[in-house]
Protein backbone atom coordinates (compact mmCIF):
# COMPACT_ATOMS: atom_id res chain seq x y z
CA UNK A 1 0.00 0.00 0.00
CA UNK A 2 2.47 2.62 0.81
CA UNK A 3 4.28 1.50 -2.02
CA UNK A 4 1.32 2.43 -4.33
CA UNK A 5 1.41 5.82 -2.16
CA UNK A 6 4.44 6.50 -3.45
CA UNK A 7 4.67 5.52 -6.59
CA UNK A 8 1.69 8.10 -7.38
CA UNK A 9 3.34 10.78 -5.04
CA UNK A 10 6.44 10.19 -7.45
CA UNK A 11 4.00 10.58 -10.58
CA UNK A 12 2.82 13.77 -9.58
CA UNK A 13 6.17 14.99 -8.83
CA UNK A 14 7.13 14.19 -12.39
CA UNK A 15 4.01 15.58 -13.54
CA UNK A 16 4.50 18.42 -11.96
CA UNK A 17 8.20 19.32 -12.81
CA UNK A 18 7.57 17.84 -16.95
CA UNK A 19 4.72 20.92 -16.62
CA UNK A 20 7.03 23.33 -15.15
CA UNK A 21 10.01 22.49 -17.56
CA UNK A 22 7.22 22.95 -20.28
CA UNK A 23 6.37 26.49 -19.47
CA UNK A 24 9.84 27.34 -18.69
CA UNK A 25 10.75 26.63 -22.22
CA UNK A 26 7.77 28.35 -23.56
CA UNK A 27 8.50 31.54 -22.12
CA UNK A 28 12.40 31.38 -22.94
CA UNK A 29 11.42 31.01 -26.55
CA UNK A 30 8.20 33.36 -25.98
CA UNK A 31 11.65 36.15 -25.43
CA UNK A 32 13.64 34.59 -27.59
CA UNK A 33 11.87 35.42 -30.50
CA UNK A 34 11.00 38.52 -29.59
CA UNK A 35 14.39 39.74 -28.65
CA UNK A 36 15.39 38.40 -32.55
CA UNK A 37 12.82 40.79 -33.92
CA UNK A 38 13.65 43.27 -32.06
CA UNK A 39 17.15 43.46 -32.95
CA UNK A 40 16.13 41.91 -36.97
CA UNK A 41 14.04 45.49 -36.55
CA UNK A 42 16.76 47.72 -34.92
CA UNK A 43 19.65 46.71 -37.47
CA UNK A 44 18.13 49.52 -39.87
CA UNK A 45 19.42 52.26 -38.10
CA UNK A 46 22.40 51.26 -35.81
CA UNK A 47 24.93 52.31 -39.00
CA UNK A 48 22.69 55.64 -39.11
CA UNK A 49 25.56 58.90 -39.57
CA UNK A 50 22.78 61.42 -39.81
CA UNK A 51 20.50 61.58 -36.65
CA UNK A 52 19.27 63.59 -33.13
CA UNK A 53 18.37 61.58 -30.23
CA UNK A 54 16.78 63.85 -27.52
CA UNK A 55 17.39 62.60 -23.89
CA UNK A 56 15.13 63.68 -20.84
CA UNK A 57 16.75 62.55 -17.62
CA UNK A 58 14.30 62.58 -14.10
CA UNK A 59 15.14 61.09 -10.78
CA UNK A 60 12.63 60.28 -8.09
CA UNK A 61 14.73 61.15 -5.58
CA UNK A 62 15.58 64.47 -6.60
CA UNK A 63 12.49 65.98 -8.40
CA UNK A 64 14.41 69.63 -8.05
CA UNK A 65 16.74 68.08 -11.13
CA UNK A 66 16.34 67.94 -14.89
CA UNK A 67 18.52 67.09 -17.28
CA UNK A 68 18.21 67.79 -21.31
CA UNK A 69 20.84 65.74 -23.73
CA UNK A 70 20.26 66.99 -27.27
CA UNK A 71 22.67 64.99 -29.62
CA UNK A 72 23.38 65.50 -33.45
CA UNK A 73 25.95 63.75 -35.70
CA UNK A 74 25.99 64.12 -39.51
CA UNK A 75 28.96 62.07 -41.35
CA UNK A 76 32.09 62.99 -39.22
CA UNK A 77 30.65 65.90 -37.22
CA UNK A 78 28.96 65.46 -33.75
CA UNK A 79 27.27 68.39 -31.29
CA UNK A 80 26.01 67.57 -27.89
CA UNK A 81 24.24 70.04 -25.57
CA UNK A 82 23.72 69.36 -21.81
CA UNK A 83 21.26 71.26 -20.16
CA UNK A 84 20.97 70.58 -16.82
CA UNK A 85 18.09 72.57 -14.86
CA UNK A 86 18.15 73.05 -10.97
CA UNK A 87 15.33 74.52 -9.47
CA UNK A 88 14.80 75.87 -13.13
CA UNK A 89 18.19 77.36 -13.24
CA UNK A 90 19.77 76.47 -16.34
CA UNK A 91 23.58 75.81 -16.95
CA UNK A 92 24.26 74.00 -20.41
CA UNK A 93 27.32 72.90 -21.82
CA UNK A 94 27.86 72.07 -25.75
CA UNK A 95 30.09 70.10 -27.50
CA UNK A 96 31.05 70.67 -31.13
CA UNK A 97 33.39 67.93 -32.85
CA UNK A 98 35.06 69.78 -35.80
CA UNK A 99 36.45 66.44 -36.81
CA UNK A 100 40.21 67.57 -35.52
CA UNK A 101 39.42 68.29 -32.45
CA UNK A 102 36.57 69.04 -29.47
CA UNK A 103 35.29 72.75 -28.82
CA UNK A 104 33.64 73.36 -25.59
CA UNK A 105 30.97 75.83 -23.88
CA UNK A 106 29.80 76.32 -20.72
CA UNK A 107 27.30 78.55 -20.17
CA UNK A 108 25.89 79.89 -17.20
CA UNK A 109 23.64 82.04 -14.84
CA UNK A 110 26.89 84.58 -14.36
CA UNK A 111 30.29 83.57 -16.57
CA UNK A 112 30.50 81.98 -20.17
CA UNK A 113 33.95 80.15 -20.43
CA UNK A 114 35.43 78.34 -23.51
CA UNK A 115 37.84 75.44 -24.10
CA UNK A 116 38.98 75.01 -27.51
CA UNK A 117 40.82 71.59 -29.32
CA UNK A 118 39.79 69.14 -26.51
CA UNK A 119 40.26 65.02 -26.61
CA UNK A 120 36.87 64.61 -25.29
CA UNK A 121 34.62 61.99 -26.52
CA UNK A 122 30.82 63.05 -26.88
CA UNK A 123 28.95 60.50 -28.87
CA UNK A 124 25.42 59.18 -28.05
CA UNK A 125 25.13 56.03 -29.85
CA UNK A 126 22.31 54.04 -31.14
CA UNK A 127 22.89 50.09 -29.75
CA UNK A 128 20.58 47.22 -29.14
CA UNK A 129 20.35 46.96 -26.04
CA UNK A 130 19.00 43.37 -25.98
CA UNK A 131 22.93 42.45 -27.68
CA UNK A 132 24.54 39.89 -26.36
CA UNK A 133 27.69 37.69 -27.48
CA UNK A 134 26.51 34.84 -28.32
CA UNK A 135 22.88 32.69 -28.61
CA UNK A 136 23.90 30.81 -25.54
CA UNK A 137 23.92 34.26 -23.25
CA UNK A 138 20.85 35.19 -25.23
CA UNK A 139 18.81 32.12 -23.87
CA UNK A 140 20.73 32.66 -20.60
CA UNK A 141 18.96 36.33 -20.50
CA UNK A 142 15.62 34.87 -21.83
CA UNK A 143 15.09 32.54 -18.77
CA UNK A 144 14.85 35.44 -16.16
CA UNK A 145 13.40 38.57 -18.71
CA UNK A 146 10.30 39.83 -18.31
CA UNK A 147 8.90 41.14 -21.59
CA UNK A 148 5.75 42.05 -22.19
CA UNK A 149 3.33 44.80 -24.63
CA UNK A 150 2.92 48.28 -23.49
CA UNK A 151 1.52 51.32 -24.49
CA UNK A 152 3.86 54.01 -24.32
CA UNK A 153 3.73 57.52 -25.74
CA UNK A 154 1.07 56.20 -28.44
CA UNK A 155 3.87 53.51 -29.80
CA UNK A 156 3.52 49.86 -29.14
CA UNK A 157 6.26 48.87 -26.98
CA UNK A 158 8.00 46.00 -25.67
CA UNK A 159 8.87 46.91 -21.60
CA UNK A 160 11.93 44.56 -20.64
CA UNK A 161 13.03 44.05 -17.32
CA UNK A 162 15.36 41.82 -15.55
CA UNK A 163 17.20 40.90 -18.93
CA UNK A 164 20.83 39.38 -18.44
CA UNK A 165 22.97 40.50 -20.45
CA UNK A 166 26.41 42.63 -20.92
CA UNK A 167 24.61 45.75 -22.52
CA UNK A 168 21.30 45.93 -20.60
CA UNK A 169 21.84 48.48 -17.96
CA UNK A 170 20.87 47.16 -14.60
CA UNK A 171 19.94 48.61 -11.07
CA UNK A 172 19.98 47.38 -7.21
CA UNK A 173 16.29 47.72 -7.81
CA UNK A 174 14.35 48.58 -10.70
CA UNK A 175 15.83 48.38 -14.46
CA UNK A 176 13.64 48.80 -17.66
CA UNK A 177 13.66 49.36 -21.28
CA UNK A 178 10.54 50.24 -23.52
CA UNK A 179 11.54 49.46 -27.00
CA UNK A 180 9.57 50.62 -30.15
CA UNK A 181 8.31 47.02 -31.30
CA UNK A 182 8.86 48.47 -35.38
CA UNK A 183 11.98 49.86 -34.60
CA UNK A 184 13.66 48.21 -32.06
CA UNK A 185 14.70 52.08 -30.48
CA UNK A 186 14.97 52.21 -26.86
CA UNK A 187 12.16 54.65 -25.94
CA UNK A 188 12.75 54.54 -22.04
CA UNK A 189 14.97 53.41 -19.62
CA UNK A 190 14.03 53.27 -16.21
CA UNK A 191 17.15 52.48 -13.46
CA UNK A 192 16.46 52.58 -10.23
CA UNK A 193 15.10 56.33 -9.51
CA UNK A 194 16.17 57.73 -12.78
CA UNK A 195 14.36 57.87 -15.80
CA UNK A 196 15.65 58.17 -19.15
CA UNK A 197 13.03 59.05 -22.17
CA UNK A 198 14.66 59.22 -25.65
CA UNK A 199 13.31 61.39 -29.02
CA UNK A 200 15.13 60.29 -32.00
CA UNK A 201 15.24 61.91 -35.83
CA UNK A 202 16.75 60.50 -38.69
CA UNK A 203 18.04 61.86 -41.50
CA UNK A 204 16.96 65.47 -40.99
CA UNK A 205 19.90 66.96 -39.29
CA UNK A 206 20.90 70.46 -41.02
CA UNK A 207 24.34 72.06 -40.99
CA UNK A 208 23.51 74.70 -39.12
CA UNK A 209 23.65 72.97 -36.25
CA UNK A 210 26.92 72.62 -35.89
CA UNK A 211 27.75 76.74 -36.26
CA UNK A 212 29.90 77.10 -33.23
CA UNK A 213 28.90 79.78 -30.83
CA UNK A 214 30.70 83.85 -31.34
CA UNK A 215 34.05 82.86 -29.30
CA UNK A 216 34.05 86.61 -29.06
CA UNK A 217 31.68 86.32 -25.97
CA UNK A 218 33.12 83.36 -24.28
CA UNK A 219 36.64 83.26 -21.58
CA UNK A 220 38.96 80.84 -23.18
CA UNK A 221 40.41 78.48 -20.39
Amino acid sequence: MKKKIVKKILIILLIIISIALVLSLIHIMKNYIIVKKVEKNISTYLDSTNYHIKINQTDDKNKDLKIVVNYYKKDDKEVVVLERYKNDELSKMSMYNNGEGVDIFWDTKDVKTAKLNTESSLTVSIYNCLETDNIWQTLFACTFARIKNIDYNNKNCYMVANYKSPTFLTGSDKNEVYLDKDTGLCMKMVIDSETYEREYEFDNVSDDIFVEPDINQYTLQ
